[in-house]
């Protein structure tokens, strides 16, 4: 499924909230995992890892 199909069938709440609030979000489940919150957002790894800096949120990841 694209991208853009994949986000069209999430509800429109999904799609309205600021893309900081929606990684914090996944990112508080998944328990910080990096991984598996870049899988649920469909985005790749290192682009949610910038995009974690980019927003300071840094914080939601458990330091090893």
């Amino acid at each position: 499924v694209p991208r853009h199909a994949a986000l069209a069938e999430r509800p429109e709440w999904y799609r309205e909230r600021p893309e900081s609030e929606r990684i914090a979000s996944v990112l508080a489940s998944t328990g910080g995992n990096v991984s598996r919150a870049a899988r649920r957002l469909e985005l790749a790894r290192s682009t949610l890892r910038h995009k974690i800096k980019k927003y300071d949120l840094e914080g939601l990841i458990p330091s090893d």
